[in-house]
This record gives structure tokens, sequence and C-alpha cells, in this order.
């Protein structure tokens, strides 16, 4: 019973994720809440911190994080706001504490930061489930994501 209750809560979060994937620059996000210049440098940092977190740095995570800093609107003289990086136990609280928009919008960017170079480390799992955790994402709804970002495979753990 304890499954089957955990399988339905999962596909019901899964489904309610879906019909809330806002835009990237959005200024009105999810039920209409407003995503802040400063919550959108947060995420921007967040998303940094991910990909720098096995410490290879690639150009296709660099191009992800320079389209998200230009999707959110930050002026490329202010790239520098990705720094200081957001490390995992961080991310953890600052999540917490963002409104359903920015959670859902950090979530998807991080989501698809972990997936930007085409294989997922332990180090990128690792950020993405103190977030999870933070956000009440069970993990199995991490990876159904992870897994439909990267294409139908199963994520390379290189």
């Amino acid at each position: 019973m304890h499954l089957r209750w955990s399988v339905f809560r999962a596909h019901r979060l899964q489904q309610s994720l879906k019909r809330a994937q806002p835009r990237i620059g959005a200024k009105v996000g999810f039920r209409g809440e407003q995503v802040d210049d400063d919550t959108k440098r947060l995420i921007c940092r967040m998303v940094a911190g991910l990909v720098a977190s096995d410490e290879d740095f690639t150009d296709t995570e660099r191009a992800f994080v320079e389209k998200v800093l230009g999707e959110f609107g930050i002026p490329e003289s202010e790239w520098d706001a990705i720094f200081p990086l957001v490390e995992p136990d961080q991310a953890r609280e600052e999540i917490a504490k963002l409104n359903g928009a920015a959670r859902e919008m950090a979530i998807n960017l991080l989501v698809q930061a972990a997936a930007a170079d085409g294989k997922i480390v332990d180090e990128e799992r690792q950020y993405l489930s103190a977030v999870a955790e933070a956000m009440a994402i069970h993990q199995s709804v991490i990876e159904f994501r992870l897994n439909k970002v990267m294409g139908s495979a199963p994520p390379s753990t290189d």
C-alpha cells in the first residue's frame, strides 16, 4: 500500500511539474507569482554551482549558463553575477525560501544544466538531490526528468 501511494504521489507531482514549466525569462511564472531580478541571479548562481560541482566546466555547460544569463536579461557586463557559486547545502536552504514560480524555474533549469554536457555525474546528482529534498520532490521524479531531458536513454554516470 505504501509503495502504491508513493508511486501515485510521484506521478501527480510529475504531472504538476509538467504543467508548471515557465519560459526561462518569464517575469511572471507559475500561478502568476513574480520572479524578481535578485531571484533570477540566485537561480543563475545555482545553475553555475551545479555545472561546476564536478570541477569540469565544459564548453556546453558554459554555453548553457550563458544562455540562462541572457534569457534572464542579465547583461553580459554583469555575468559575474554567478559568483559566488551556490554550493549544494546552500542551494537546499535557498530554494526552500523561494516562491512557487522561482522553485519550478530553478528545478527545471538545474535538471537541464545537469544534462547540458550529455552526462550526469555523481556530483550533479547529489546537488539535485539536495534541492529536491528541500522541495519535497521524490528522487524518482528527478530521475524521470533527467531521463526526459537526456532523451529516453538512461543518463550516463561516468
